[in-house]
């Protein structure tokens, strides 16, 4: 499925991805009160989500996007948030 995120970043996710139990497991684990934990979830939740290309490219338009180049892990949070809500979408309206 094609995603248009609100900042203009475009990416296209398998909609079955969030029902697929390595997806629910990362998810889970970024909900952990462990900041190390979080973060390697969260790595590895958009590997899961967009793959190595679409990561890569999702990281650039977020340095591109920021003043310093600096690509905060909450903006990758919150892109990968939107995802994961734009798919949820679609499912409940299809």
């Amino acid at each position: 499925m094609q995603i248009k995120l609100k900042s203009g970043f475009g990416c296209n996710v398998d909609e079955r991805i969030l029902g697929d139990f390595r997806t629910v497991n990362l998810i889970a684990k970024c909900e952990s009160k462990n900041d190390a934990k979080k973060l390697v979830a969260l790595t590895e939740l958009v590997d899961q989500l967009l793959g190595e290309d679409q990561k890569d490219e999702l990281v650039d338009y977020l340095a591109e996007q920021s003043e310093d180049g600096f690509v905060a892990a909450e903006d990758v949070y919150s892109a990968i948030t939107e995802i994961m809500t734009a798919i949820s979408e679609s499912k409940k309206n299809s």
